[in-house]
């Protein structure tokens, strides 16, 4: 089954004017062709900026699929082989904010949000399924998935815009669009293991495959 997240939008009887959606996932069954809605959480729905956050990973088996959006502080929990919502949870948004002076100056001349744009791998579960990485509007948010709960922000002061996990889990691979670097990150402690630069304008990470 195949899944994306949109931003649904319909529009005015005329034709003419979109009316604010709602953010959901659709899945796609492949074999025999039907798709099926999810409804996300909905508070924040009128944000569009915001919505540019919303981001999936699916577990290492395929059994279930996360849906995260770390400007709104939501987080879903989804069934993926029967394709229902089983939890939801909410998280304080502000805790993705970037607390250093500098970051603050920035986020008020040219506001994160805003200048987001749409993410490739913008959110990352670790190879034992133990944690989520999500993009902030700063940084990065750690989630543990047992509890649904934030435990700790990696980087609060980086333009992150693309996150992935190693092979092994013991590290991840951050994008900062603004720089144009990749950084090698451990996972357990965030210290930069490596860094490397991509050029600008970087799209996000397609995918990290184990050496041979």
């Amino acid at each position: 089954m195949a899944s994306t997240t949109r931003i649904s939008a319909p529009r005015s009887a005329d034709g003419q004017t979109k009316r604010p959606g709602h953010p959901f996932i659709h899945a796609l069954e492949a074999d025999n062709r039907f798709a099926i809605c999810l409804d996300l959480p909905q508070a924040g729905k009128e944000d569009e900026a915001a919505a540019l956050f919303w981001g999936m990973a699916l577990s290492r088996y395929g059994n279930t699929l996360y849906a995260v959006n770390s400007a709104l502080g939501q987080i879903a929990e989804i069934d993926a082989g029967g394709a229902s919502v089983r939890r939801i949870a909410t998280f304080d948004p502000r805790v993705a904010a970037a607390a250093g002076p500098l970051a603050r100056l920035g986020g008020w001349l040219a506001p994160a949000v805003a200048a987001k744009q749409l993410t490739m791998r913008g959110v990352a579960l670790s190879p034992d399924g133990k944690t989520i990485l999500a993009v902030g509007e700063r940084g990065l948010l750690a989630i543990d998935t047992a509890s649904l709960k934030v435990t700790r922000r990696i980087a609060p002061d980086a333009a992150v815009g693309s996150v992935a996990f190693s092979a092994d889990g013991r590290s991840f691979y951050a994008l900062d669009a603004a720089s144009g670097t990749l950084q090698r990150r451990d996972t357990a402690t965030g210290a930069v293991l490596g860094e490397f630069g991509v050029g600008a304008h970087p799209a996000g990470i397609l995918r990290v495959e184990a050496r041979r």
